[in-house]
């Protein structure tokens, strides 16, 4: 299994955002497990952030994403964006 402990060395968007995602999903459960709303908020904004960040790469002209997988994508950042907003 591979560490995402450290970021990826630069050169690979793909395992940037992995890695990006992979820590604001270890960051909200450690906030979970504290018990600490201030955390908890901390965690989901930048959780946003980073859903914020890849809807704007789906929906550049220049995106390369097929269609298909972009839409689905699009479709889970319409959940999280919803979900992020009712928890705020």
């Amino acid at each position: 299994m591979k560490s995402y402990a450290a970021p990826p060395r630069p050169g690979n968007p793909r395992q940037t955002e992995a890695w990006a995602l992979t820590q604001a999903a270890v960051r909200m459960r450690e906030a979970q497990e504290s018990n600490d709303p201030e955390t908890m908020l901390a965690a989901i904004r930048l959780n946003w952030q980073l859903w914020t960040i890849i809807q704007a790469e789906l929906l550049s002209p220049e995106c390369a994403t097929p269609i298909e997988l972009r839409t689905n994508a699009l479709s889970l950042a319409k959940f999280i964006d919803k979900h992020t907003v009712e928890f705020i």
